[in-house]
């Protein structure tokens, strides 16, 4: 986690003020949080996730796209191993379109905003 402190210190926020320090940190309970108590996150830091998540997404669903498509159109990959195989991509396309995106929200806002599933009513 002190790396992660150490990025977040490095870089200055837009009003020119500093990202508290770790013994800065230790002191006021509110640390590396604005006026509204949110997680300050630098715009760097929010690009270089973006790119990182958006890629790793993109790879996700292009990759295995391909291999459903080879699967399911040619005539020798028709076996029971190949039909597994393609099961695994397509699992894998979910999670590449309906994992990552949210992975990428709690990444940056460094806290889970949606509600939790386990604790909704069923009726």
């Amino acid at each position: 986690m002190e790396p992660v402190q150490n990025f977040f210190t490095a870089l200055n926020r837009y009003d020119g003020r500093q990202v508290e320090t770790s013994t800065e940190m230790t002191a006021n309970s509110t640390s590396g949080r604005d006026e509204d108590g949110l997680f300050y996150v630098p715009p760097g830091l929010v690009a270089f996730l973006s790119v990182i998540y958006g890629s790793v997404s993109v790879v996700a669903v292009v990759g295995n796209l391909l291999v459903i498509i080879v699967v399911l159109t040619s005539a020798r990959m028709h076996t029971v191993t190949n039909y597994f195989i393609a099961n695994l991509s397509i699992s894998d396309v979910m999670i590449g379109c309906l994992s990552i995106p949210f992975q990428f929200q709690a990444a940056i806002l460094q806290r889970w905003d949606l509600p939790d599933i386990h604790r909704l009513p069923l009726s």
